[in-house]
């Protein structure tokens, strides 16, 4: 009688003993997909670019897949155990420019996972190009691609855009674990911070159309991001004045006046039997061209203007001056990213005053002007402006010249750069 009542009580205890001991294991927490912006863009009048990876540090888990939405002419590129390549080396003899995109950052490398143990590059994609939009050519040019890594194995990998040098990131891979940003935070912080950085580069460059000085600015950098605008984009002077245009964007600049000569090429695109195109840098954008003055006539190029030298131990070439002999109103624009960067520079005779509106307020009249939302529009270039499609080059059959959309010029990298 006692057994049989010791037995009916512990049968419930056993019972659950057995079904905890053939349980099923907890589940392991499912690979997450983050979202990082590589780069990012204003609304077209503002024409604002941010050279930044938002948000730049990022902390997943082992098989966790990060996703990069690239918005503009970049790379995401884990450069692996090697140096990352540079962006611009020197053409093999007899191409058609000594200067050319190097193949290993443009095209892509590596496979859909990473360990760090070799490179892996979403290449770039704005400049491949892709899949034709829906609307045909009416529908302008495709989004670049997004870039996708999986992590497989912990550690802490640095990242960079071969294109702007001071673009840069961290992805820190644990090998499991409670997280510092769940993936929707990191998407929201990312946002965040591109419209701030944006709105910060439109108050500077309105601020230098509203107060034109000099010198000119060739682009006008806030923090990690910069417009595709002179600024200020429209200078009056006199005649034996001398103009000085300055840059410490991360993009490139010329400032080239054309007086009605035929646009300089900017990329040659060079077709292979065998693999992707080859591009060259047009042969007259990087070299200056006419003197130190300027009266209207002839072409005068900067060449390149750049935060970064262009060979080690050489110092930037981060401006330019030009003095102008004659009086007129002459458009000058960037042969790089095209007639959307363009200016005027307006020549009274000498000893003439401005027009009334183009005389500078004072400081307590700049301080009581409301600082306008956006930023005022880059002068328009005259109609012999560069188109923007792509045109047979007389380089020769095979070679063409390629101007992508507004928004979709290359800006590059020098060689040897900080």
């Amino acid at each position: 009688m006692g057994i049989s009542r010791l037995s009916r009580a512990l049968t419930p205890l056993m019972v659950a003993a057995l079904v905890a001991g053939f349980a099923a294991p907890a589940l392991a927490e499912a690979p997450t997909t983050f979202t990082v912006l590589a780069g990012g863009e204003s609304a077209p009048e503002n024409l604002v670019e941010v050279n930044a990876f938002l948000p730049g540090d990022v902390t997943v888990n082992v098989g966790d897949t990060v996703t990069w939405e690239i918005e503009g002419f970049h790379t995401v590129t884990f450069p692996g155990p090697g140096a990352p390549p540079p962006f611009i080396v020197p053409a093999p003899a007899g191409g058609p420019s000594p200067l050319m995109l190097n193949p290993d950052a443009v095209n892509p490398a590596g496979g859909s996972t990473y360990d760090g143990t070799e490179m892996a590059s979403s290449g770039n994609p704005a400049l491949l190009g892709g899949p034709p939009p829906e609307g045909g050519e009416d529908a302008g040019p495709p989004p670049p691609a997004p870039y996708s890594l999986t992590f497989t194995k912990a550690g802490t990998y640095s990242y960079v855009c071969l294109v702007h040098p001071e673009m840069v990131g961290t992805v820190t891979v644990q090998e499991s674990g409670d997280l510092p940003m769940v993936a929707e935070d990191v998407s929201a912080a990312g946002m965040a911070q591109r419209d701030e950085l944006i709105q910060g580069v439109i108050a500077k460059e309105a601020a230098a159309n509203a107060n034109p000085a000099q010198p000119v600015m060739a682009g006008v950098r806030s923090g990690l991001a910069e417009s595709l605008h002179f600024g200020p984009n429209n200078l009056t002077v006199n005649v034996g004045d001398t103009v000085t245009w300055t840059t410490d964007t991360q993009d490139p600049h010329t400032v080239t006046f054309l007086s009605g000569a035929d646009p300089l090429q900017d990329i040659i695109v060079q077709p292979q039997d065998n693999g992707p195109p080859l591009f060259f840098l047009g042969p007259q954008v990087a070299q200056p061209m006419g003197g130190p003055e300027y009266d209207g006539t002839g072409i005068v190029n900067s060449g390149l203007l750049s935060t970064y030298p262009m060979a080690p131990g050489q110092p930037a070439p981060d401006s330019f001056q030009l003095t102008f002999t004659a009086p007129g109103t002459y458009s000058y624009y960037c042969v790089i990213h095209g007639p959307m960067m363009s200016g005027t520079i307006t020549v009274l005779e000498a000893g003439a005053a401005p027009p009334a509106e183009d005389v500078a307020p004072t400081p307590e009249e700049a301080a009581s002007t409301p600082m306008p939302t956006t930023a005022p529009a880059a002068t328009p270039m005259p109609t012999t402006a560069p188109a923007v499609t792509a045109t047979p080059s007389p380089a020769g059959a095979g070679v063409s010249t390629l101007r992508p959309p507004a928004g979709q010029m290359p800006p590059v990298q020098m060689p040897g750069g900080k």
